[in-house]
């Protein structure tokens, strides 16, 4: 389907009225009440009306009492966030994957993989045409939490099918960090710069500007990825597996997907443990990284096997969350003392380089303090009450 060429399938023709309300605290809404319809000449589409409620001042509480207002005038009901074309198409959009409680581990494996793809695919065009960061943040997040499901489930499927899908996974990841990394990293660079008393803000700014100039070499890359045929490969074998999930030959299809998922989950906690377990009294910050990536694939697994345990994994979750936060609470600071340390600074400006030794040895100050309290978290989020489950 990435590869098939552009065919116009619809024209949406829309005659629009806008109208802005207001409240005595003078707070404004602004309502499109649009009429929809195929473009003239093309018939068997669907017409329909289709009211829109935009704020423009003041918080969600008094969009949410506006949208109220309308829909008892209209007699009840509630908000569709149905796009318009969806309804001209008269197609029904897909439920999530893992929305409803998978019974058997083919339906598990789909179902993660299905997830994925549907975030990857809703973001696409969105990187392509703005790149918010948000919008790279989650795609990002997509292909993070799905490499971990496939670890996850790693002994029910099939080695060298999910190995590679895992690589591609993890290329993609890379180029959605790169620009990721230049999202978050001048809010931590001018955060720290504001801390610093007697900075140079004009070598701030400079700083602020190399960061600027990442993003946007980082972004051409990954969206000239994006036209590629290796994106589109991985894209078409994301849909393909998700309707045929990679399962080992010798694997029951009709496995319960309520035991891959106990044992699942129970193996990923069982590597953080080990990990801690293992952890020399006088650690580095290495040691601590791959105990927060192993948090991390573990809080994954627990979100993964929510649907299944109807929501009793919920509290692990949260807990690994929390221990993954303590752990890369220094995270920022190490990425920003990378960052910073390994650029090459012009030599005739030496007050952009001194700046950026200031800030690179501020962060570095933070590198050398050990996170304290995550050991009573870990603690917590293996209990007997967090790990009711899977135990």
């Amino acid at each position: 389907m990435g590869r098939s060429p552009l065919r116009e399938i619809a024209v949406v023709h829309t005659e629009r009225t806008t109208m802005t309300l207001r409240d005595e605290a003078e707070v404004t809404v602004e309502v499109a009440d649009d009429v929809v319809a195929l473009h003239p000449g093309r018939g068997g589409g669907p017409s329909f009306r289709e009211i829109e409620v935009e704020l423009v001042e003041g918080d969600d509480a008094v969009l949410e009492r506006f949208a109220a207002v309308l829909l008892t005038s209209a007699g009840g009901g509630r908000p569709d966030p149905t796009p318009k074309l969806v309804r001209v198409l008269g197609v029904v959009p897909a439920a999530e994957p893992l929305s409803s409680r998978p019974k058997t581990v083919a339906a598990l494996v789909a179902g993660a993989i299905g997830l994925a793809t549907e975030q990857l695919l809703a973001h696409d065009p969105l990187i392509r045409l703005d790149a918010a960061a948000e919008d790279i943040h989650k795609a990002r997040v997509a292909t993070r939490r799905l490499r971990s499901d496939l670890k996850t489930l790693e002994p029910w499927c099939d080695a060298f099918r999910v190995e590679g899908l895992r690589q591609e996974l993890r290329w993609l990841g890379e180029l959605l960090g790169n620009v990721r990394d230049a999202d978050v990293l001048p809010l931590t660079i001018a955060t720290r710069a504001e801390q610093l008393a007697d900075v140079d803000r004009d070598a701030v700014a400079i700083i602020l500007a190399r960061l600027a100039e990442d993003r946007r070499r980082a972004l051409a890359v990954l969206r000239d990825v994006m036209g590629s045929a290796r994106y589109l490969g991985l894209i078409a074998d994301l849909e393909r597996l998700a309707q045929q999930p990679p399962l080992r030959p010798e694997v029951d299809p009709e496995l319960a997907a309520s035991k891959v998922g106990r044992r699942g989950l129970a193996h990923a906690v069982g590597r953080v443990r080990k990990r801690i377990e293992r952890l020399p009294a006088d650690a580095g910050l290495e040691p601590l990284h791959e105990i927060r990536k192993a948090a991390k694939r573990a809080r994954y697994a627990a979100e993964l096997t929510s649907v299944l345990s109807r929501g009793r994994t919920d509290d692990a979750a949260d807990r690994l969350a929390d221990l993954q936060d303590q752990l890369g609470a220094m995270q920022d600071a190490v990425t920003a003392h990378q960052w910073l340390v390994g650029q090459r600074w012009p030599d005739a400006d030496w007050q952009v380089a001194f700046t950026a030794g200031r800030l690179a040895q501020s962060f570095a100050a933070d590198m050398a303090v050990a996170p304290t309290g995550w050991r009573r978290t870990w603690h917590r989020a293996t209990d007997k009450h967090a790990s009711r489950w899977y135990r």
